[in-house]
C-alpha cells in the first residue's frame, strides 16, 4: 500500500558490526556454546532468528527452548515441552544422533531445574548452546542469568554483547525496510532518532510513519505522540520499563520542558538521574556550553504514562515557583512557556500573574511568544501577546505579534505592529531584529518602504549608532542580491562583514551574502572562505542556534547549484545537522533541513527524494522566516515533479505563488523562468522550452552570472541551432564540445561508463556511494541528451577525443 512501511520478515538481513551471523553458527556447530546479550530493542530475539536458520542451512536443526515467567513457575517445564524427542532422549540419558543445539532465548526467564539439566549437558559435550540474556535488571540474579554467567566465566561459552544501533546502521536498516522510500529525509532522521538506539523501536517507528503517510497525516506527529495501546506506544512503554520511579518522573518533567538547560534542571533534579537519562538516550543534549536537553518525545511521553502525574505536575509547579520570586537570579524559556499556557487557559500560577510586575508579566508573555513561534505556533503566540494590556506591551512582545501575523498570513497587521514600536527606546539587539523583520516585511509584501525611509525612521528616532548604519547596510546588500546585482551584494556585504563594530548576527548574515555573490560571480575559493567565516561567527556563542547552522548550508547549497563542485561534502553536512535538529526538535531547523536535502538531491538528478524533501518542506514551512524564501522552494519542486512525470502537479504549485511576491525579487523571476521551461518540457512543449532557456541566459547576462545561466540553461542538453546562434549574439561562445556542459566529475565518470565498467565498479573506484554515481550519470545523461548509459559515455569519449585533434 502507498505509503505504508511493512514489518521485515525475520530472515531479514541481520545488521551492525557487532552480529556476525556466519561465526555465532560456526561456534556453535563446533561446540562452543555461545551467549548472546543485549538490551530490550537490541534486535537480539531476531539475532537468534538468523542464527538458527544458518544453521538449518548448514544441515543442522537445533531444539528451540521456549520461556517465559509463567513457565518458568513449573520445573522443567521449558524443557519437557518443547516438542523435541531429540531433547527428551538427551535428558534421560538416551543416545542421540549428534551433539544437541539448543537455543534459549531470554534465558533469564528460565527455573532453576532447566538450567541445572542445560549445564549438566554443555560440560557432559551432550549439547551447545545458544543463549539470549537480556541486559535490563541485570542486577537481578536469577538461574537462567546465572548459567550464561557461569559458562562464560568458565570459558565454555563465548560471549557477543549487542549494542544500540549507531545512525549509519540505523539508517542502513531503515533502507532495508520495505516501503521506507516513501518516507522523505527529515522523517527518516526523526525515526533514527526517536529510536534511541532500538531496533525494536526504529521498526515501529517506521511502520507508524508509513501509516500516517497513507492517511494524509504528518508524520512527525504521527511518531513523537502515538495513540495510547497502539504498536509504537506499546514498543515505547516497553523501552522505558526498567527505568526507576524517580528517572520516569524525571523524564516526563523534561518531556514537558524541551530545551532547558542542564544547570536549571539540575535545580529540580539529581545529576546521577539526568546522566543515566542521557546514558539511554531517553535525554540528549545540545552540545553547546549550555547544554541545553531535550527529552526523546515518544520515549518521555511513555516515561509520563508510567510516572506519577501528581509528583511531575508538582515539579513543574515548584520550578515555576522559584523562577518567578522576586529575589530568582534565573530565567528559563522553557518555564516561561509552561507558566504562560497555564495563564492562557484561565489557571493561576504561585506567585498569581495579578502579583507580578507588570515587567515580568511582560516577560513571560513576551518570551512564551517567541517560543511559540519558533515552533510554527503561531495563533497561540498572538494569544500570549494580546494577554497583555496596551499600556504593558514591549518590543519584544510587539515583535513577537508581528511574526505571528505574518505567520498568520496578516502581513498588513504584521507590518501595524512593527511600525508602532518606538525605535528609540530599544537596544541596540532588538533593533537589529526589528530591521531584520522590516525587510522579512517588504519580501512578503506587507509594504513597499525602501531602506531610505527605514534609515529616515531610524534617523527620527535618534537612532545613529553603528548597529543601526550597519543594519540596514546589510538590507542594502540582500536587495542587491535579489537584484542579481552580485558585484554590489559583494561589496556591500564584505564591508559590513569586515567591520569589526557590527554584532554577530550581523556580520553572519553579511558572510552568507558575500558567499552566495562570489558563487554567482564565479570564484567559488572565495565563496567556500566567507561561508567558513559564517561558521566561525555562529559557533562564537555559548549557545550556537541549530536554525543558524542550517541557514548557513542553506547558502552553501544555493552556491554550490551555480558552481562545478561536488556536494557530497556537504551532504554529508546537511546530514549531520539535520540529526541534531530533529534531537532538539526545531521546527524552523527542521524546515530549513528539508530545503537542504531537497535542492542537493534535485541538483544530482535524485528528482523522486527531491520531489519527497520539498513536498514535506512546503508543508511544514509555516515560518516567514522560511516562508520568504518559499519561492525557490517551489520553483526547485516544480521541475522536480516534471521529471518524475507528475507534470499537472508540476504546473499547479507554479501557478500556487504569489507573483506579486515573485516580481519584487529579480532572483525570484530568473527562477520561476526557468522552472517554467522545465515544466513546459515536462508537458512535451518544446518551443515552449526553448523559448524559456533562452529567457533565462538574457536574464542572467546583465548580472554577470555567468556560472549560474550555465548550470540552470545545461539541464535541456545540447541546444537547438537557433537557441545557439541566440547565445552567440548576446556574447556568449557557442558551446563546441558536448563535455563543456558537464561537471569535471560528470567527465569523469562517462568516460569510466565508456570503458565498459558499472556503476558499483565506478562507485568503488572514485570512492563514491553507488547513489551517487547514478545521480551523476543521470545528470550528465540530461545534459547532453544521451538515450542510455553507452551512449553517454560514447558521446563523451567522442567529444573530448575531436577536442584533442583540434576538431
Amino acid at each position: 500500500m502507498t505509503g505504508s512501511v511493512e514489518h521485515p520478515s525475520a530472515g531479514a538481513d541481520v545488521i551492525g558490526s557487532d552480529r556476525d551471523v556466519s561465526a555465532i553458527s560456526t561456534a556453535v556447530l563446533s561446540g562452543r556454546s555461545v551467549v548472546v546479550s543485549g538490551a530490550v530493542g537490541t534486535g537480539k530475539s531476531h539475532l537468534l532468528d538468523a542464527i538458527i536458520a544458518e544453521i538449518r542451512r548448514r544441515g543442522t536443526r537445533a531444539v528451540r527452548l521456549r520461556t517465559g515467567r509463567a513457565i518458568s513457575r513449573v520445573p522443567r517445564a521449558a524443557l519437557e515441552h518443547c516438542g523435541d524427542d531429540r531433547m527428551r532422549a538427551a535428558l534421560s540419558g538416551q543416545p542421540v544422533e549428534a551433539r544437541l543445539v539448543i537455543v534459549v532465548d531470554d534465558v533469564q526467564e528460565l527455573d532453576g531445574h532447566s538450567a541445572t539439566a542445560l549445564a549438566t549437558l554443555v560440560y557432559a559435550d551432550r549439547a551447545s548452546l545458544l543463549l539470549g540474556v537480556s541486559t535490563a535488571g541485570a542486577g537481578e540474579r536469577s538461574p537462567g542469568r546465572d548459567l550464561a554467567s557461569d559458562l562464560w566465566l568458565h570459558g565454555v561459552a563465548d560471549r557477543w554483547d549487542l549494542h544500540e544501533l549507531d545512525r549509519q546502521d540505523a539508517a542502513t536498516f531503515l533502507d532495508a525496510l520495505p516501503g521506507s522510500a516513501r518516507l522523505d529525509s527529515v522523517t527518516r532522521a526523526a525515526i533514527i532518532a526517536y529510536s534511541a538506539g532500538s531496533r525494536r523501536l526504529l521498526l515501529e517507528l517506521a511502520a507508524e510513519a508509513g501509516s500516517a503517510l497513507q492517511k494524509g497525516c504528518e508524520p512527525l506527529t504521527a511518531i513523537a505522540d502515538p495513540a495510547p495501546g497502539s504498536r509504537l506506544a506499546a514498543a515505547a512503554d516497553a523501552a522505558v520499563a526498567d527505568l526507576t520511579d524517580e528517572e520516569a518522573e524525571a523524564a516526563a518533567f523534561l518531556g514537558r520542558l524541551p530545551g532547558l538547560g542542564r544547570a536549571h534542571a539540575s535545580r529540580f533534579l539529581d545529576g546521577g538521574v539526568i546522566d543515566r537519562l542521557l546514558a539511554r538516550r531517553v535525554l540528549v543534549d545540545d552540545g553547546t556550553p549550555l547544554r541545553n536537553l531535550s527529552a526523546d518525545p515518544l520515549l518521555a511521553r511513555a516515561a509520563g504514562r508510567r510516572a506519577d502525574a501528581e509528583a511531575v505536575e508538582g515539579m513543574l509547579g515548584r520550578a515555576c515557583t522559584r523562577m518567578l520570586r522576586p529575589d530568582a537570579p534565573w530565567w528559563s524559556e522553557p518555564l516561561a512557556a509552561h507558566i504562560a499556557e497555564r495563564w492562557h487557559r484561565g489557571l493561576e500560577s504561585d506567585p498569581p500573574a495579578s502579583e507580578l510586575g507588570s515587567d515580568l508579566r511582560a516577560r513571560v508573555l513576551a518570551s512564551a511568544a517567541k517560543r511559540e513561534n519558533d515552533h510554527g505556533n503561531a495563533a497561540l503566540a498572538v494569544d500570549y501577546a494580546d494577554l497583555l494590556l496596551p499600556a504593558e506591551r514591549t518590543a519584544e512582545s510587539e515583535l513577537e505579534a508581528c511574526r505571528a501575523l505574518s505567520q498568520l498570513r496578516r502581513e498588513d497587521a504584521a507590518a501595524h505592529r512593527l511600525m508602532g514600536i518606538d525605535l528609540a527606546t530599544v537596544d541596540p539587539q532588538m533593533l537589529t531584529r526589528i530591521i531584520r523583520w522590516w525587510e522579512a516585511l517588504w519580501m512578503a509584501g506587507a509594504h513597499d518602504y525602501s531602506v531610505d525611509v527605514l534609515e529616515h525612521r531610524l534617523l527620527a528616532a535618534g537612532r545613529v549608532e553603528r548597529a543601526a548604519t550597519l543594519g540596514a547596510a546589510l538590507l542594502r546588500a540582500e536587495r542587491a542580491a535579489l537584484a542579481l546585482r552580485w558585484d554590489d551584494a559583494r561589496d556591500l556585504a564584505g564591508a559590513i562583514a569586515d567591520d569589526e563594530q557590527a554584532d554577530r548576527r550581523t556580520r553572519l548574515a553579511a558572510h552568507l551574502v558575500v558567499g552566495l555573490a562570489s558563487a554567482h560571480l564565479g570564484r567559488p575559493d572565495q565563496a567556500r572562505a566567507a561561508f567558513a567565516q559564517a561558521e566561525r561567527a555562529r559557533l562564537r556563542t555559548a549557545s550556537p542556534e541549530p536554525a543558524a547552522e542550517l541557514w548557513i548550508l542553506c547558502f552553501e547549497v544555493l552556491a554550490s547549484a551555480v558552481e562545478e563542485s561536488e556536494p557530497d561534502a556537504l551532504a554529508d553536512r546537511v546530514s549531520t545537522a539535520l540529526a541534531g535538529a530533529v534531537r532538539g526538535g526545531d521546527p524552523l531547523a527542521l524546515a530549513l533541513a528539508g530545503m537542504c536535502t531537497g535542492v542537493l538531491a534535485a541538483g544530482r538528478g535524485d528528482h523522486e527524494t527531491a520531489v519527497l524533501d520539498l513536498s514535506s518542506t512546503g508543508r511544514r514551512a509555516s515560518l516567514l522566516a522560511v516562508g520568504r524564501w518559499l519561492p525557490l522552494l517551489h520553483f526547485t519542486l516544480a521541475p522536480a515533479l516534471g521529471f518524475v512525470g507528475r507534470d499537472r502537479d508540476a504546473r499547479t504549485v507554479l501557478e500556487s505563488v504569489d507573483s506579486a511576491v515573485v516580481d519584487r525579487s529579480a532572483m525570484f523571476r530568473l527562477a520561476r523562468t526557468n522552472a517554467e521551461a522545465f515544466v513546459r518540457l515536462a508537458e512535451a512543449d518544446e518551443a515552449g522550452s526553448r523559448r524559456g532557456r533562452v529567457a533565462v541566459l538574457e536574464l542572467t547576462r546583465p548580472h554577470r552570472s555567468r556560472a549560474a545561466s550555465t548550470r540552470l540553461a545545461s539541464g535541456f542538453g545540447s541546444a537547438p541551432q537557433e537557441d545557439a546562434r541566440h547565445v552567440d549574439r548576446l556574447g556568449r561562445r557557442a558551446p563546441r564540445y558536448v563535455a563543456d556542459d558537464l561537471t569535471r566529475r560528470e567527465r569523469e565518470i562517462a568516460l569510466l561508463v565508456e570503458q565498459g565498467l558499472s556503476n558499483r565498479e565506478i562507485a568503488v573506484r572514485l570512492f563514491l556511494s553507488v547513489r551517487t554515481v547514478e545521480s551523476h550519470v543521470y545528470q550528465a545523461r540530461t545534459k547532453v541528451n544521451a538515450g542510455s548509459r553507452r551512449e553517454l559515455g560514447r558521446l563523451v569519449a567522442d567529444d573530448l577525443r575531436r577536442r584533442r585533434h583540434g576538431a
